[in-house]
């Protein structure tokens, strides 16, 4: 599998999530506490999902933005990488919302 510096695609994190290899950042359990996100919810967004942006920047390893929809809902999902425990992680989660968000898929200003 790739490492920390290396682009995951998004065929990889899905097959991470199918294969229950993820787990959530107690940021990402406490976002999911606060808006009623369900772990199912989650799952359902990354597997029907699409890559919006890549993170290359942060020193813990590339991380990207999931947008997917759950329950008809937009939901985006920042999902990381560890690489020495070969498993996806969920950074953080949110609903696309203005002003930060124009649409699900445009940022606004």
């Amino acid at each position: 599998m790739a490492d920390a510096q290396t682009q995951l695609t998004l065929e990889q994190i899905v097959e991470f999530v199918r294969e229950d290899k993820y787990h959530y950042s107690g940021h990402a359990e406490g976002r999911m506490a606060e808006r009623g996100i369900t772990d199912a919810q989650v799952k359902e967004t990354i597997l029907t999902g699409e890559v919006l942006e890549t993170y290359t920047e942060d020193l813990r390893g590339w991380s990207y933005l999931v947008l997917g929809f759950s329950r008809g809902q937009p939901l985006h999902i920042q999902v990381g990488y560890n690489r020495y425990r070969i498993l996806a992680i969920i950074i953080t989660l949110y609903a696309p919302e203005p002003p930060k968000w124009i649409t699900p898929r445009q940022r606004g200003s």
